[in-house]
């Protein structure tokens, strides 16, 4: 529950390193790992909105969730707020 009030909070703009203290590093404390790397990417957790979609400029001007990065292919995983549909991007 915790990873999913804290998701919702970085939706809606929460600063996720505040002036002194490391989020991450409580939660991975706390044994909370998923919610440890959501606040450890740079865009996980936050709101965006697509723009510069070449294939699929129907999702231009839309928003939807950063959920993860992915390291390996150097995207984020976006799920869209509207539909749930997931897709990465760069």
């Amino acid at each position: 529950q915790l990873y999913l009030v804290a998701r919702l909070l970085l939706e809606w703009g929460a600063e996720n390193k505040p002036s002194g203290y490391e989020l991450s590093d409580a939660a991975k404390k706390s044994g909370s790992m998923k919610l440890a790397r959501m606040l450890d990417s740079d865009l996980g957790g936050r709101r965006c909105e697509i723009f510069g979609m070449e294939k699929r400029t129907d999702l231009n001007g839309t928003t939807g969730v950063a959920e993860k990065y992915l390291a390996e292919k150097d995207r984020y995983k976006i799920v869209m707020e509207n539909t749930g549909e997931t897709f990465l991007v760069s």
